[in-house]
Protein backbone atom coordinates (compact mmCIF):
# COMPACT_ATOMS: atom_id res chain seq x y z
CA UNK A 1 0.00 0.00 0.00
CA UNK A 2 2.87 2.75 0.73
CA UNK A 3 4.34 2.15 -2.56
CA UNK A 4 1.18 2.34 -4.52
CA UNK A 5 0.81 5.83 -2.86
CA UNK A 6 4.32 6.46 -3.59
CA UNK A 7 3.69 6.03 -6.67
CA UNK A 8 1.18 7.86 -7.22
CA UNK A 9 2.51 11.03 -5.06
CA UNK A 10 0.99 11.25 -2.06
CA UNK A 11 2.02 11.09 1.64
CA UNK A 12 1.96 7.98 2.94
CA UNK A 13 2.65 7.09 6.75
CA UNK A 14 5.01 4.45 6.81
CA UNK A 15 5.52 1.65 8.78
CA UNK A 16 1.92 1.60 9.88
CA UNK A 17 1.98 2.38 14.01
CA UNK A 18 -0.54 1.88 16.61
CA UNK A 19 1.51 4.12 18.87
CA UNK A 20 2.94 7.52 18.39
CA UNK A 21 1.61 9.60 15.43
CA UNK A 22 5.03 11.82 15.18
CA UNK A 23 7.36 8.20 15.82
CA UNK A 24 8.63 7.11 12.43
CA UNK A 25 11.13 4.81 14.26
CA UNK A 26 11.58 1.28 12.26
CA UNK A 27 14.05 -1.49 13.25
CA UNK A 28 16.76 -0.61 10.61
CA UNK A 29 19.94 0.91 10.20
CA UNK A 30 20.59 4.82 9.16
CA UNK A 31 20.22 4.16 6.04
CA UNK A 32 16.54 4.18 6.26
CA UNK A 33 16.18 7.56 7.74
CA UNK A 34 17.02 9.19 4.12
CA UNK A 35 16.87 6.21 1.86
CA UNK A 36 15.02 3.18 0.67
CA UNK A 37 11.19 2.20 1.86
CA UNK A 38 10.78 3.97 5.10
CA UNK A 39 12.50 7.17 4.47
CA UNK A 40 11.76 8.08 7.74
CA UNK A 41 12.96 11.50 7.41
CA UNK A 42 10.74 12.44 4.70
CA UNK A 43 8.02 11.21 5.77
CA UNK A 44 8.56 12.86 9.01
CA UNK A 45 8.62 15.96 7.28
CA UNK A 46 5.55 15.46 5.15
CA UNK A 47 3.84 15.15 8.98
CA UNK A 48 5.62 18.36 10.02
CA UNK A 49 4.78 20.56 6.81
CA UNK A 50 0.87 20.03 8.51
CA UNK A 51 1.56 22.44 11.48
CA UNK A 52 5.06 24.40 10.82
CA UNK A 53 3.74 27.18 13.55
CA UNK A 54 3.76 23.93 16.19
CA UNK A 55 6.95 22.31 14.75
CA UNK A 56 8.70 25.73 15.77
CA UNK A 57 8.44 24.38 19.25
CA UNK A 58 9.04 20.46 18.71
CA UNK A 59 12.05 18.83 18.96
CA UNK A 60 13.63 15.81 16.44
CA UNK A 61 15.07 12.61 18.18
CA UNK A 62 17.82 10.62 16.27
CA UNK A 63 18.82 7.90 17.57
CA UNK A 64 20.31 5.15 15.29
CA UNK A 65 23.15 2.95 14.85
CA UNK A 66 23.33 0.03 16.85
CA UNK A 67 22.15 -1.78 14.28
CA UNK A 68 24.39 -0.96 11.47
CA UNK A 69 27.76 -1.24 14.02
CA UNK A 70 26.24 -1.68 17.08
CA UNK A 71 26.74 -6.17 16.68
CA UNK A 72 28.39 -7.79 14.63
CA UNK A 73 30.66 -5.02 13.90
CA UNK A 74 31.69 -5.18 17.94
CA UNK A 75 33.91 -7.89 17.03
CA UNK A 76 35.80 -6.32 14.58
CA UNK A 77 36.42 -3.12 17.45
CA UNK A 78 36.98 -5.88 20.26
CA UNK A 79 40.66 -6.60 17.52
CA UNK A 80 40.98 -3.37 16.11
CA UNK A 81 39.63 0.61 17.56
CA UNK A 82 40.28 1.41 14.09
CA UNK A 83 38.37 -1.33 12.23
CA UNK A 84 38.02 0.32 8.69
CA UNK A 85 34.94 -1.63 8.49
CA UNK A 86 33.13 -0.40 11.42
CA UNK A 87 34.44 3.14 10.94
CA UNK A 88 32.86 3.58 7.41
CA UNK A 89 29.90 1.96 9.42
CA UNK A 90 29.95 5.01 11.23
CA UNK A 91 30.34 7.41 8.69
CA UNK A 92 27.96 6.68 6.94
CA UNK A 93 25.52 6.63 10.26
CA UNK A 94 26.64 10.43 10.50
CA UNK A 95 26.63 11.42 6.81
CA UNK A 96 22.73 10.16 6.94
CA UNK A 97 22.07 11.86 10.18
CA UNK A 98 23.86 15.28 8.38
CA UNK A 99 21.59 15.03 5.82
CA UNK A 100 18.36 14.44 8.15
CA UNK A 101 18.84 17.39 9.73
CA UNK A 102 19.38 19.65 6.40
CA UNK A 103 16.37 18.13 4.87
CA UNK A 104 14.70 19.32 7.83
CA UNK A 105 16.10 22.41 8.71
CA UNK A 106 15.36 23.63 4.99
CA UNK A 107 11.51 23.63 5.42
CA UNK A 108 11.80 24.03 9.19
CA UNK A 109 15.12 26.63 10.10
CA UNK A 110 13.51 26.57 14.10
CA UNK A 111 13.42 22.84 14.54
CA UNK A 112 15.98 21.72 17.44
CA UNK A 113 17.87 17.87 17.40
CA UNK A 114 18.75 15.56 19.94
CA UNK A 115 21.53 13.51 18.69
CA UNK A 116 21.70 10.61 21.20
CA UNK A 117 25.11 9.06 20.98
CA UNK A 118 25.32 4.95 20.51
CA UNK A 119 24.55 2.45 23.17
CA UNK A 120 27.29 0.07 23.66
CA UNK A 121 25.60 -3.43 23.43
CA UNK A 122 28.62 -5.41 25.34
CA UNK A 123 26.26 -5.01 28.42
CA UNK A 124 22.98 -6.58 26.68
CA UNK A 125 22.65 -9.56 28.62
CA UNK A 126 22.60 -11.80 25.23
CA UNK A 127 26.54 -10.72 24.85
CA UNK A 128 28.02 -11.43 28.91
CA UNK A 129 29.62 -14.20 27.92
CA UNK A 130 31.74 -11.90 24.66
CA UNK A 131 34.21 -9.64 25.21
CA UNK A 132 35.54 -10.70 28.52
CA UNK A 133 39.26 -8.78 28.39
CA UNK A 134 39.82 -5.56 29.35
CA UNK A 135 41.43 -4.76 25.63
CA UNK A 136 38.05 -5.71 24.16
CA UNK A 137 36.40 -3.44 26.76
CA UNK A 138 38.85 -0.68 25.89
CA UNK A 139 39.25 -1.40 22.51
CA UNK A 140 35.33 -1.27 21.54
CA UNK A 141 34.69 1.90 23.67
CA UNK A 142 37.12 3.61 22.14
CA UNK A 143 35.54 2.65 18.45
CA UNK A 144 32.20 3.91 19.36
CA UNK A 145 33.42 7.01 20.45
CA UNK A 146 34.43 7.78 16.74
CA UNK A 147 30.42 7.80 16.14
CA UNK A 148 29.99 9.68 19.23
CA UNK A 149 32.81 12.39 17.81
CA UNK A 150 30.95 12.84 14.93
CA UNK A 151 27.16 13.86 16.75
CA UNK A 152 29.28 16.08 18.85
CA UNK A 153 30.79 17.61 16.01
CA UNK A 154 26.97 18.63 14.38
CA UNK A 155 25.90 19.79 17.46
CA UNK A 156 28.90 22.19 17.41
CA UNK A 157 27.66 23.60 14.29
CA UNK A 158 24.54 24.55 16.10
CA UNK A 159 24.27 24.85 19.72
CA UNK A 160 21.43 26.30 20.75
CA UNK A 161 19.41 24.10 18.52
CA UNK A 162 21.13 20.81 18.56
CA UNK A 163 21.98 18.52 21.65
CA UNK A 164 24.28 15.19 22.24
CA UNK A 165 22.52 12.28 24.07
CA UNK A 166 25.18 10.47 26.18
CA UNK A 167 23.96 7.32 25.88
CA UNK A 168 26.55 5.36 27.62
CA UNK A 169 27.76 7.76 30.42
CA UNK A 170 23.98 7.19 31.04
CA UNK A 171 23.37 3.66 31.19
CA UNK A 172 27.16 3.58 33.37
CA UNK A 173 25.57 6.05 35.56
CA UNK A 174 22.41 4.08 36.16
CA UNK A 175 23.58 0.48 36.32
CA UNK A 176 27.37 0.69 35.59
CA UNK A 177 29.39 -2.12 33.80
CA UNK A 178 31.48 -4.54 33.68
CA UNK A 179 34.55 -5.38 35.85
CA UNK A 180 38.19 -4.84 35.02
CA UNK A 181 38.51 -8.37 33.55
CA UNK A 182 35.80 -7.69 31.02
CA UNK A 183 33.22 -10.24 33.19
CA UNK A 184 29.49 -8.29 34.26
CA UNK A 185 29.89 -6.40 37.27
CA UNK A 186 26.43 -4.30 36.93
CA UNK A 187 24.73 -2.58 40.03
CA UNK A 188 21.04 -2.80 40.61
CA UNK A 189 18.61 0.20 40.46
CA UNK A 190 16.21 1.09 43.22
CA UNK A 191 12.93 3.13 42.48
CA UNK A 192 11.97 2.49 46.02
CA UNK A 193 8.88 0.50 45.16
CA UNK A 194 10.15 -2.42 47.11
CA UNK A 195 12.43 -4.52 44.30
CA UNK A 196 15.42 -3.29 42.16
CA UNK A 197 16.10 -3.64 38.77
CA UNK A 198 18.59 -5.52 37.66
CA UNK A 199 20.83 -5.45 34.26
CA UNK A 200 18.44 -9.06 32.84
CA UNK A 201 16.56 -9.78 30.19
CA UNK A 202 12.94 -10.60 30.65
CA UNK A 203 9.57 -9.44 30.44
CA UNK A 204 9.37 -8.92 33.98
CA UNK A 205 10.12 -5.10 35.09
CA UNK A 206 13.03 -6.12 37.63
CA UNK A 207 14.50 -7.00 34.34
CA UNK A 208 16.05 -3.39 32.93
CA UNK A 209 15.74 -5.79 29.32
CA UNK A 210 12.61 -7.35 27.95
CA UNK A 211 13.28 -10.83 26.72
CA UNK A 212 12.61 -9.62 22.90
CA UNK A 213 16.70 -7.63 23.91
CA UNK A 214 14.45 -4.27 23.80
CA UNK A 215 14.52 -1.63 26.94
CA UNK A 216 12.12 -2.30 29.65
CA UNK A 217 9.69 -0.07 31.56
CA UNK A 218 12.14 1.25 33.94
CA UNK A 219 14.44 1.41 31.62
CA UNK A 220 12.43 3.60 29.15
CA UNK A 221 11.04 5.79 31.91
CA UNK A 222 14.07 6.99 33.29
CA UNK A 223 15.53 7.46 29.71
CA UNK A 224 12.39 10.14 29.20
CA UNK A 225 13.35 11.63 32.53
CA UNK A 226 16.49 11.95 31.13
CA UNK A 227 15.70 13.65 27.67
CA UNK A 228 13.25 15.80 29.26
CA UNK A 229 15.71 17.30 31.41
CA UNK A 230 18.45 17.12 28.56
CA UNK A 231 16.20 19.59 26.44
CA UNK A 232 14.97 22.29 29.24
CA UNK A 233 18.74 22.74 29.88
CA UNK A 234 20.16 22.67 26.54
CA UNK A 235 17.00 24.57 24.77
CA UNK A 236 15.59 26.33 27.64
CA UNK A 237 12.49 24.85 26.98
CA UNK A 238 9.42 25.52 29.61
CA UNK A 239 8.47 21.97 29.70
CA UNK A 240 8.11 20.56 33.57
CA UNK A 241 10.83 17.94 34.74
CA UNK A 242 9.80 14.23 35.68
CA UNK A 243 10.88 13.64 39.14
CA UNK A 244 11.41 11.08 40.80
CA UNK A 245 8.75 10.27 42.30
CA UNK A 246 6.43 10.94 38.81
CA UNK A 247 8.64 8.32 36.97
CA UNK A 248 8.22 6.04 40.21
CA UNK A 249 4.32 6.24 40.55
CA UNK A 250 4.31 5.95 36.55
CA UNK A 251 6.04 2.64 36.35
CA UNK A 252 3.80 1.48 39.92
CA UNK A 253 0.81 2.55 37.67
CA UNK A 254 1.60 1.02 34.59
CA UNK A 255 2.43 -2.69 36.85
CA UNK A 256 -1.16 -2.02 38.07
CA UNK A 257 -3.48 -1.43 34.90
CA UNK A 258 -4.94 -4.40 33.58
CA UNK A 259 -3.12 -5.21 30.01
CA UNK A 260 -4.64 -3.88 26.55
CA UNK A 261 -7.45 -6.28 25.10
Amino acid sequence: MARLRDGLGLHWRAPRKEDHRHNLAWASGCETLMEGHWRQAPRLLDIMDEDPVWWQRGVVVIRTGVNNFGKESLDLLAEDPDSPVAMGQMNACVKAIRQTIELIRGRHPDTRFVLVGIYNNVHWPGYFSKFQSSRAQQNIAAGLDHFDKGLQALVRQDPGRRAFFDDRAWFERLWGGRGDDGRPAYRPVDLGLGWRVTNSEGDDPRNAVLANGHAGLVWNVLWVQSLVSLMRTSFGMDIPPVSDDEARAFVAKSLASPPPP
